[in-house]
């Protein structure tokens, strides 16, 4: 068994037992081939640090579209904000997440708006320039005019 096969059974008999182990993530992101399609059945698990763990190993080497679609039918905030985060760094997948936009959540909307920023996907934010937040619609404004955020 290959050093990237080993980190990946490692962490998925420890999210299988309800644990996540910093030290198996650090070692699946540190492979540069390495198969995490075992990972992808945790996007769903019960356990909230276990489903954002599985998506930070899943959008960093394997399917994001995966991770996508769990983060589309996610329905706790704090895991959507966690994917969020991880999503931030991908540059591929973030266009089927405008939906997010809409949230009732303020924060899960903030982080929506800053992760299309982050990206340079300004474009993505126009249709909150519709909306009855004049405190949003001039953040948005604002945002437009000073361009993708790069931090």
């Amino acid at each position: 068994m290959t050093f990237p096969e080993r980190a990946v059974a490692e962490c998925v008999a420890s999210m299988s037992e309800g644990r996540l182990v910093s030290r198996h993530v650090n070692n699946i992101l540190r492979c540069r081939r390495v198969d995490v399609s075992s990972i992808e059945p945790f996007l769903t698990h019960r356990a909230d640090f276990i489903r954002v763990g599985a998506a930070r190993l899943v959008a960093e080497k394997g399917d994001i579209n995966a991770v996508i679609r769990a983060v589309i039918e996610e329905e706790d905030p704090d895991v959507l904000l966690g994917v969020l985060r991880v999503l931030c760094r991908q540059r591929e997948g973030r266009e089927e997440l405008v939906g997010l936009l809409s949230s009732s959540d303020p924060a899960v909307k903030c982080e929506a708006i800053q992760m299309f920023r982050r990206a340079g996907r300004l474009d993505c934010l126009v249709g909150l320039l519709f909306e009855d937040d004049d405190r949003l619609v001039s953040a948005v404004k604002r945002y437009m005019e000073e361009g993708p955020d790069d931090g």
